[in-house]
């Protein structure tokens, strides 16, 4: 499986039109996908009727507990149907499906670090209260949906074009023109360490 590719790192440079370079970005993509959430993991295991949206509301149902959510799989013909929005077709789709996929749950799930939200405490004095910022790349503790979403709740305001009027921008891996112009326009910029500090209250 992709997540064993890493033994053939060798093999995999001596295709036809393959390089360290090419190989080393791929493998590095691949062990970033190891670090998920869990409702995100569930959504990607193709149970039917079960997208990413009715994932989140089986996770809430257990608190986020993965142990519980573990538990209520390995039991035979589990109740989905009592959580909120859960019929009794949804039942019967998890539970068929994890008798014939369990193996392959339990494999993939040993192979995955799982994050979750971390409710955010407000400060007054945090340096994005009250300050425009625009996100511009990509990163590794997150999408930048999810970024946007943290820094709104500490005070942010989120905008998607960078002007005069804004304030901070944001950086991760592969910038476009933003950067560009928020240079030209001598605004604060901010890479993804700082970001991070940041979001753990540290600044």
């Amino acid at each position: 499986d992709i997540y064993n590719l890493n033994c053939y790192t060798y093999e995999l440079m001596a295709l036809p039109g393959w390089g360290k370079s090419s190989v080393t970005k791929m493998l590095d993509a691949i062990e970033k996908s190891r670090t998920v959430k869990f409702p995100n993991f569930l959504a990607a295991m193709s149970i039917p009727n079960l997208g990413l949206e009715s994932a989140k509301t089986l996770c809430e149902h257990f608190d986020n507990n993965i142990d519980a959510i573990m538990s209520a799989f390995e039991q035979e013909n589990y109740h989905w149907s009592n959580i909120k929005g859960f019929g009794n077709t949804i039942e019967g789709h998890i539970n068929d499906w994890y008798q014939n996929n369990f193996r392959t749950l339990h494999y993939l799930k040993s192979l995955m670090t799982f994050i979750e939200d971390k409710p955010v405490i407000i400060e007054s004095n945090h340096p994005i209260n009250g300050k425009t910022f625009c996100i511009t790349g990509t990163f590794s503790i997150g999408s930048r949906s999810w970024i946007t979403t943290q820094l709104e709740s500490l005070g942010g305001i989120s905008v998607t074009s960078v002007t005069k009027k804004t304030d901070i921008l944001i950086v991760g891996d592969k910038a476009g023109s933003k950067l560009n112009k928020a240079e030209e326009l001598s605004i604060i910029i901010i890479n993804e360490e700082t970001l991070k500090a940041w979001l753990n209250g540290v600044y």
